[in-house]
Order: C-alpha cells, then sequence, then structure tokens
C-alpha cells in the first residue's frame, strides 16, 4: 500500500508541477499570443511524457535526484520561456530574473532524498 502512495505522489506531484503550463497555454491564446500558448502547450506534453517515461519504480536504483533533475529541467526552461513571453521587451531586465528565485522550493526532493534509490525507500 505504501508503494501506491508514493507512486500517486510522483505522477500527481508531478501534474500539479506542470499544470501551470497548461493554463499558461489558455492565457496567452485568450491574449492572442499563439506561439507562446503552443510552446507553453508543448513544455505540458513533454513534462507528462517525462512523468510517464522516467517514474523512479522503473528505475529502482538510481537515485531520485538524477531522476528528478529532469523534471526541474523541463520546468525551470519553461518558466524562462514563458517569463521571456510575457515580459517581451523587458527580459533582460534583472527585476524580471529576479522572478526565478521562486522556483527554489522545486530544488527541495533533491535535497531531501539525495542519494537515496526507490529501492532503498520501498524495501520488501
Amino acid at each position: 500500500m505504501e508503494q501506491k502512495g508514493s507512486k500517486m505522489g510522483w505522477t500527481f506531484g508531478g501534474l500539479g508541477g506542470l499544470l501551470w503550463m497548461l493554463l499558461l497555454a489558455g492565457v496567452m491564446l485568450a491574449k492572442g499570443n499563439s506561439v507562446a500558448a503552443i510552446d507553453a502547450f508543448c513544455f505540458f506534453i513533454v513534462g507528462i511524457l517525462y512523468i510517464i517515461l522516467f517514474p523512479p519504480w522503473k528505475y529502482p536504483h538510481v537515485p531520485f535526484r538524477r531522476i528528478y533533475v529532469g523534471l526541474l529541467v523541463i520546468i525551470i526552461v519553461a518558466a524562462v520561456v514563458m517569463l521571456y513571453f510575457w515580459y517581451p521587451g523587458e527580459f533582460d531586465s534583472m527585476s524580471n530574473l529576479r522572478t526565478l528565485f521562486m522556483l527554489f522550493p522545486l530544488f527541495l526532493p533533491i535535497f531531501i532524498f539525495g542519494k537515496k534509490t526507490w529501492s532503498d525507500i520501498h524495501r520488501k
């Protein structure tokens, strides 16, 4: 039963972390910026594919941080691209780039789990 909760945590936690991209795609489409909407939707799809293709239970001996970094890269690249579209003329301004520091909590699982693997946590 404990594995089911962990699997749901990975799946729905990842989906929750990516949901903003889908919502932002709708906002960008409503603003008339179809390129940004398509980009946000594509990032969302790539993130979903990553969650499906690289769950930690399929790679039980790979440290969580190595698996989680891929999802983080997708989220951070999407955030930078969306900031570029949201502030088209002023992206080089440091005040807008400081917004990226709000993404720091995304790194906490890397520090919490560290070198632990799926098989370390779910020993039978």
